[in-house]
């Protein structure tokens, strides 16, 4: 298992966080936030390929998961909607589409103020939709400790 930095590919290529500070608990959202280094914004992951999980290292319990009943992406213990196909769209860069539901990461700009919301969608809505809901590849870095 390698730690990483995943970290948006559009705009100012913001890093993938848990939300919030302190110990991390079920269902803390995750945003795109300002590089602070922490391990909030670090994650575990085993390969980048089909079927992984993509843990916290802030708290290994708690992964990626996709919460159907809000279509936010949060964190949560190991369960069925915790594991993620890394799809490669260039060098470094990847889509991350939940196994089970298929639906991936997308980004939505509430305010200038509020941090980026990750939530969840499908890869056909368009790159420019009035909605901001963008389809958000992530380039994923590897990080050297």
């Amino acid at each position: 298992m390698a730690n990483y930095k995943i970290v948006s590919h559009g705009g100012s290529g913001l890093p993938l966080n848990v939300y919030g500070s302190g110990t991390i608990t079920s269902r803390r959202n995750v945003c795109i936030w300002t590089d602070t280094g922490s391990t909030d914004q670090q994650w575990a992951i085993a390969s980048l390929g089909s079927n992984q999980q993509v843990k916290s290292l802030n708290n290994l319990n708690y992964m990626l998961n996709a919460n159907t009943s809000t279509w936010n992406c949060d964190v949560y213990t190991s369960n069925a909607d915790t594991y993620i196909n890394f799809i490669l769209v260039s060098t470094g860069v990847y889509r991350l589409q939940y196994t089970r539901s298929r639906l991936v990461l997308k980004r939505v700009e509430l305010s200038q103020s509020q941090p980026l919301q990750v939530i969840l969608g499908s890869m056909a809505i368009p790159i420019n939709s009035p909605i901001k809901a963008i389809g958000m590849p992530m380039k994923i870095l590897i990080r050297i400790s």
